[in-house]
């Protein structure tokens, strides 16, 4: 199961030169899961343009939203399956500018050596669950607090829904999900988008933070 969630964080004010992990850790989001996962490993990765230009699919993906080409410090933040991602603009002091991209399972951006794993004679390999092939995104506009259009959702197996908020007042909100895909409330800016790919049937719960009375249910066949 992937969970996906994009933000792009503008922080103001002015900081001395700090090290890629130091600014990583000035996002809320970042310190909420160094708390909830006290043991993760940090790890830094320079990226170049073409790396970005060549791997933008698989991080769109990943991500649900284009990251802009350029050069890249990343930030691995991870114990166990569980893993953050952030990228950071190396001209961070002028730009202020990184994305954080929410994960679970090992991502698929940095390429690692795989070792095949040798599996007894006398013992069957697990089946791979066969996913929709032909897959659907279907976006939902917030607007007024309300989901947008109006309605529950009857999705297949593989297919993702984007949320993306466009309130007048272009204030943020916190989408919530009953079923525990996400440790807790997932900030949505203005203008910004949080996916979610649905690997698992069942029925998903969601709503926005203060507005629990509307509700949004997703049936995954």
């Amino acid at each position: 199961m992937v969970v996906i969630l994009i933000i792009s964080l503008i922080i103001a004010g002015c900081v001395d030169e700090e090290s890629p992990e130091s600014i990583a850790r000035s996002a809320p989001q970042v310190l909420s899961f160094l708390d909830q996962h006290p043991n993760a490993v940090i790890k830094t990765i320079y990226l170049n343009k073409d790396y970005m230009e060549k791997n933008q699919d698989i991080i769109t993906a990943q991500c649900g939203i284009d990251i802009p080409i350029s050069e890249y410090n990343r930030v691995s933040i991870s114990e166990g399956d569980t893993e953050l991602i952030v990228y950071i603009d190396p001209d961070y002091q002028q730009t202020r500018i990184m994305y954080l991209c929410n994960m679970v399972s090992a991502p698929a951006v940095i390429p690692t050596q795989e070792k095949t794993p040798s599996i007894p004679a006398t013992i069957e390999p697990t089946p791979t669950p066969v996913l929709n092939t032909e897959s659907r995104k279907y976006l939902i506009k917030i607007d007024d607090a309300l989901f947008l259009p109006i309605g529950d959702r009857e999705i297949k197996l593989g297919d993702t829904i984007i949320w993306r908020n466009l309130e007048d007042f272009k204030r943020p909100h916190y989408l919530v999900n009953e079923n525990g895909i996400w440790d807790g409330p997932q900030i949505l800016q203005y203008s910004r988008s949080i996916a979610y790919t649905f690997n698992e049937t069942g029925t998903y719960t969601f709503y926005l933070q203060d507005y629990g009375y509307r509700k949004m249910t997703v049936y995954v066949s």
